[in-house]
């Protein structure tokens, strides 16, 4: 019998999720309910976010509500670090595959999570998004299995099996079943046992738990709605009836909305339907998230954060990524509402500029706009004003080159700055070809800054033990989602060694 720790820190997700997740997390201005919505599809990623953030405070139940609270209050930084480091994990895995076992476990997890979903609203529960939660994680322990011993477990419950034979080959090898294992986290997980008891009975028969709480009848019928094609042959009709009254007619509608909401899903993801069910292109998987390993490698190397200079390190940092030297950066001093040059790059004479301040208003230059808009700006985009001010030409002529590129750094709803850099047109353009690794460069550099500025505020109010203790909490917080940069760099290490 092989051993069953319960092991959720290592749950493989889809990738698609993963990188439609980092995705957004890189966004300036990310919205909550836009993290929420991602996280939700995928039955693994709510795992784990739910072990994480349940171990702070214990939620009453796992609804909308409730698991809202547990990213809010996990933070959209520690939600991009775990989406970043399992795409990292799963890139260098030897045994994860794109599709096979982990996307039907997905599939199967989805549609029980719309199906019961549907099902509530049918019957008016006050919340359908529990019984979602609910049927997106009634298999979670197929998930951990899997992921933790996948050729034993895989030889196991075989191909051709039938839930019932599936069920007695966990317990032969684990000694448990898979519907154990999930309920007993669901019941770890929260103060409210509703959800581990629906989990719990939902292969129960019909007689038994046509007398229990609506939640648990909704996830039971949810598994037998899934499991009975063709219908004519079944008995969910009568059965669905007995435990929530809903007609065989409507049953049919019901139904149908639940697959629609289900493929909806899945195509937002890149997934379409063929003949043999649902399809998506491998290869530009592996190519994305060759990518975001790649970026997230680079970018690995900005300590921002561990220099006396914040802004100093920021611009040497950029010089370092991307080959450019001539750059300065500008802090946004919000009272004055100016942008004051302070820190350049080594191909920039700094006497000439160190005294340089920019009024923020519109329709006058790049660095402005950029500071407004809160995007990147450069002297190649078309829809931009023709400007009055003198300024570009002679940021042309201190750099020596005939394009610029201005680059707000944003922390939040706070602009900290703006860098400007002077490119060939061909190097601006290779630049911008690939600004998804821009933009996380900047959101590092807005964190690492942000993260400098308060420790010097706290340093001014408090003594250095007291400063160094919430450098420590800080640190822990980001450790928890396992930061990928070590990620990447441990197996960067592996494989210079083997030659892969």
């Amino acid at each position: 019998m092989v051993g069953t720790e319960l092991k959720t820190d290592k749950l493989p997700s889809v990738p698609e999720v993963l990188l439609k997740l980092v995705a957004a997390c890189r966004k300036p201005l990310v919205s909550l309910d836009e993290v929420v919505s991602i996280v939700k599809h995928d039955a693994a990623l709510s795992a784990r976010v739910i072990a994480m953030g349940s171990a702070r405070s214990h939620p009453e139940k796992i609804d909308q509500a409730g698991f809202r609270s547990l990213v809010a209050d996990l933070g959209v930084e520690v939600i991009a670090s775990l989406a970043s480091s399992t795409a990292v994990n799963q890139y260098f895995s030897r045994s994860w595959s794109g599709s096979g076992r982990y996307i039907a476990l997905w599939r199967h997890s989805l549609e029980c999570a719309c199906m019961a979903r549907s099902l509530a609203r049918a019957i008016d529960y006050p919340d359908p998004e529990e019984a979602y939660f609910a049927g997106l994680l009634h298999n979670l322990g197929r998930w951990i299995w899997l992921a933790q011993f996948p050729e034993q477990y895989a030889a196991a419950i075989g191909n051709e099996r039938d839930e019932a034979q599936t069920l007695a080959a966990e317990r032969d090898l684990f000694g448990q079943t898979s519907i154990e294992m999930s309920a007993s986290l669901m019941e770890r997980w929260t103060r409210d046992g509703l959800i581990s008891d629906a989990v719990l009975f939902q292969g129960e028969s019909v007689d038994a738990v046509s007398d229990s709480l609506d939640l648990i009848r909704l996830l039971n019928l949810s598994r037998r709605l899934m499991g009975s094609e063709p219908w004519e042959e079944k008995s969910v009709f009568q059965d669905a009836d007995e435990l929530t009254g809903i007609s065989a007619s409507r049953l049919l509608e019901i139904r149908k909305e639940a697959l629609a909401d289900q493929q909806e899903i899945m195509r937002g993801y890149g997934f379409h339907t063929s003949r043999e069910g649902f399809v998506v292109g491998g290869a530009n998987v592996r190519r994305a998230l060759n990518q975001h390993v790649h970026d997230t490698a680079l970018v690995g190397s900005v300590n921002v954060y561990a220099s006396d200079d914040a802004w100093l390190a920021a611009v040497q940092q950029f010089e370092t990524l991307f080959g450019v030297s001539g750059l300065v950066a500008f802090e946004y001093l919000p009272k004055e509402n100016v942008l004051r040059a302070g820190r350049f790059g080594s191909g920039v004479g700094s006497a000439r500029l160190e005294r340089m301040e920019v009024p923020v208003r519109p329709n006058r230059n790049l660095l402005a706009e950029a500071c407004i808009s809160r995007r990147a700006m450069s002297t190649l985009n078309a829809e931009l004003p023709a400007f009055n001010s003198v300024l570009h030409t002679q940021l042309r002529r201190l750099f020596g080159k005939e394009e610029l590129l201005a680059l707000p750094v944003v922390s939040g709803d706070e602009v900290l700055g703006v860098i400007v850099a002077g490119l060939s047109r061909e190097m601006l353009q290779d630049l911008l070809a690939s600004d998804g690794i821009l933009d996380y460069f900047l959101d590092v550099v807005a964190r690492q800054l942000s993260a400098h500025a308060r420790c010097e505020e706290e340093r001014g109010r408090t003594g250095e033990s007291q400063v160094q203790e919430l450098v420590a909490r800080t640190r822990r917080l980001i450790h928890e989602a396992n930061n990928p940069l070590g990620v990447v760099a441990n197996y960067l290490q592996i494989l210079s060694l083997t030659g892969w």
